[in-house]
This record gives structure tokens, sequence and C-alpha cells, in this order.
């Protein structure tokens, strides 16, 4: 709950237009979304954030970005 109370509303807001930016932009984001991950468990630095990902059943940024897409889509096409 903490993640999507202080973290994921960051994330998200505006994210199909400035989702698509540079792949170095981006990168800055998924690395701050790691770091966040990583202090939500008190856990090393160097440790990988993926089973921190998986133990939640959190999204990664590029993966918010495409499903926000996709429904964004969903609702243009179909309304």
């Amino acid at each position: 709950q903490l993640y999507y109370y202080f973290i994921y509303p960051y994330l998200s807001y505006a994210i199909i237009t400035w989702g698509s930016a540079c792949k170095t932009s981006l990168r800055r984001i998924l690395t701050k979304q790691n770091k966040c991950m990583r202090s939500m468990f008190f856990a090393y630095i160097r440790d990988n954030a993926k089973t921190y990902y998986n133990l939640l059943g959190i999204l990664k940024f590029e993966n918010v970005y495409k499903l926000t897409v996709a429904l964004f889509m969903h609702k243009i096409l179909n309304d």
C-alpha cells in the first residue's frame, strides 16, 4: 500500500505523454523505482529488484506505460 500511496501516483501522472521519451530518460525513472522498491524492504543496494516486484505483484515502469496505453486505446476504439 505504501507503493501505491507514495510512488505510483508520480509514475502514472501523464504517463501517456512522457512515457514515450527516449530510453536514457526512462532508465533514470526505472532506476528510481528500483531504489524505492529496495528501500521498502531495507534491502542492499546491489540486490536485484525483480524479486521484490514479484513479491508484491507490482509492474515495472515500462509495463505500466504499456498497460496504460493499451487501456487508453481500448477506451478510444470502443467508445
